[in-house]
């Protein structure tokens, strides 16, 4: 069954998130298969995707910036919009990416006008707002969530943890996607020996790398206080930091011996993940975490808590897991993980493990349960006429 879906996100292309990289593949997945996609994002987003796809009507969106982080943007609510735009435009399904005023406005639309409706829980906000002293705000943004999804008629989780845990907290109509990964794009080909130079880094040298916002909720102090604590032992190790975030310049100064990249998209991220020997990742707020998985897809070997991706794929083959919530373990621990003689050898395997998570799969996943959706109201009233 060919569609024409309505798709709400206040990130996209060119944002460098988990989020809106997993967005990208499966609308493409989607469009290869015919599907139709009006993509509604906000201003300066998804321009390049919808240059690139037939079947793509991109409808830009007003959008704001957090005051307390500038790199997250939530779209401004349009409570009137959506009624005009899809009795103008009629669409089967609406999927809601993300949870801002632009996407709640669209998602008591739909709902309103009697269309099928998905919407995907990809990121804890709740959990953030500890990090930034607003925690005393946790309950009130669980209860927002909980009103949100509860709209849909399925919301789709990343893992198995995530889907249980928001059972615990009252959500319902869940339904597990995990995210796949690229093995084209993260892969040990791209393994380059002049940009390990760059970092100072001799053949046998080894270089621990995390990939992520540098911000508070992705727990990145811990794992440079693993580093500097591993170097007392093992002064040869390097560090390297890919990404951007609030916390950049402080942590910069605090640690003038990590190499601080910035953020890097396209060859030069493949390049980077590649040119490492592990992947340190320390954030207890990850919904999956697809960053691990490109990890391990680009050869490396995994040193995280023992949480959502790491916590499905890592095992002793191919990387050590924390228990989390204990800091101290985790950087007494790394030490000795850093030092191990079979660094490339768990690479190995953790790039095999990845080989075997493909999109395909998971888009094949998502065009069924958006199918079932659509095709409900008709069961429900088959149902009742028997």
């Amino acid at each position: 069954m060919i569609m024409r879906i309505a798709v709400i996100t206040e990130t996209f292309e060119p944002d460098i998130n988990g989020v809106a990289r997993s967005l990208r593949m499966t609308l493409a997945g989607l469009l290869k298969m015919g599907w139709q996609i009006d993509l509604h994002c906000l201003q300066g987003s998804g321009e390049a995707f919808a240059a690139q796809f037939a079947g793509v009507r991109l409808i830009p969106h007003r959008g704001f910036a957090l005051p307390f982080y500038q790199d997250v943007r939530l779209g401004f609510t349009r409570p009137g919009y959506w009624g005009r735009q899809w009795r103008e435009q009629p669409v089967d399904l609406v999927y809601v990416i993300t949870e801002g005023p632009l996407g709640f406005s669209a998602i008591r639309a739909a709902r309103r006008m009697n269309l099928p409706v998905i919407s995907a829980f990809h990121t804890n906000f709740h959990a953030y707002s500890r990090y930034y002293r607003m925690g005393f705000i946790q309950h009130l943004l669980v209860r927002y969530l909980r009103i949100l999804h509860r709209y849909a008629d399925l919301t789709l989780v990343p893992s198995d943890a995530q889907q249980n845990q928001l059972k615990e907290m009252g959500f319902e109509h869940l339904e597990v996607l995990r995210h796949g990964v690229d093995t084209q794009v993260f892969n040990p080909q791209f393994r380059d020996n002049t940009l390990r130079e760059q970092w100072g880094v001799h053949a046998n040298e080894p270089v621990m790398l995390y990939v992520g916002r540098i911000a508070s909720e992705k727990n990145i102090e811990c794992v440079l206080a693993a580093y500097q604590h591993a170097r007392k032992t093992l002064p040869a190790l390097r560090c390297v930091v890919v990404g951007d975030g609030p916390q950049r310049s402080s942590l910069g100064k605090e640690n003038p011996d990590v190499i601080f990249t910035g953020a890097l998209q396209g060859q030069e991220l493949s390049r980077h993940f590649a040119s490492a020997d592990m992947f340190v990742f320390a954030s207890e707020t990850e919904t999956f975490g697809l960053v691990t998985l490109e990890a391990m897809a680009s050869g490396l070997a995994i040193y995280s808590y023992d949480l959502a991706a790491a916590g499905l794929f890592v095992t002793p083959a191919n990387g050590e897991l924390i228990e989390p919530g204990n800091a101290a373990v985790f950087v007494e621990k790394f030490a000795a993980f850093a030092a191990r003689e079979d660094i490339q050898q768990l690479g190995l395997q953790a790039r095999e493990c990845a080989v075997g998570q493909s999109w395909h799969a998971q888009i094949l996943r998502l065009a069924s349960l958006c199918v079932q959706v659509v095709n409900q109201p008709e069961a429900d009233a088959q149902a009742l006429t028997h």
